[in-house]
């Protein structure tokens, strides 16, 4: 849940300064008020909101565009969407965050504005991209293409990690390889080596290979 800093005035005039835990802003000016202060300013704490969020998983968040995108092209409202998508999450970060956001929106705040508090949560494309899909009346549209990019995104990352695992593997397997043998099979020839270099007929580099096994 979101902590607010507020600036706030007594009924003896007294002026205060504090900080205080609630699901929105104005949550936070009804406590203020059961308290008999009157509210001067009121600021999300710089040590709550997205400043403290974990970020989601690519996939995940793709999903979340898709079915809003697919609830509000279907004439279900923006705050049930929002509902709808908090009650599905299974990730407490992110249900978390679509609560806060619901609640941003209810009382007037854009979806795109809502969605920049949270930068760890919802990036700068997506955030863009959702204010002016809002602004030019596509939004349905601009959803659907930002969890269509991320999707590609993600599967892109797969395919580039697929592709570096194999060499990383040969690398690893060739290393074991090296290593086992110039810990067991190098020292059985320990001998002939030491003859060859009594005659002086050891090239150097079998020298080095002898140190290193060593």
């Amino acid at each position: 849940m979101p902590e607010f800093a507020y600036v706030a005035r007594s009924l003896s005039g007294q002026k205060l300064t504090g900080t205080l835990v609630a699901n929105s802003e104005r949550e936070a000016i009804a406590q203020l008020g059961a308290q008999s202060l009157f509210p001067i300013q009121i600021k999300a704490s710089q040590n709550s909101g997205g400043l403290r969020r974990k970020r989601v998983g690519g996939q995940q968040m793709a999903q979340v565009y898709a079915q809003l995108s697919a609830l509000l092209r279907s004439g279900v409202p923006m705050l049930r969407g929002l509902t709808i998508l908090s009650q599905q999450a299974r990730n407490p970060n992110l249900k978390s965050v679509l609560d806060e956001v619901r609640s941003k929106v209810e009382e007037g705040e854009s979806l795109g504005d809502c969605m920049a508090r949270y930068p760890r949560v919802f990036n700068p494309m997506a955030v863009n991209m959702v204010k002016a899909g809002a602004e030019g009346g596509f939004l349905e549209d601009a959803l659907q293409r930002v969890s269509q990019f991320i999707q590609d995104q993600e599967d892109l990352k797969g395919k580039t990690l697929g592709a570096l695992s194999y060499p990383l593997v040969i690398l690893s397997i060739g290393l074991l390889v090296v290593g086992g043998l110039l810990t067991f099979f190098v020292p059985k020839f320990e001998e002939l080596f030491a003859t060859m270099r009594e005659q002086g007929t050891l090239p150097a580099t079998t020298e080095w290979l002898l140190a290193f096994s060593a």
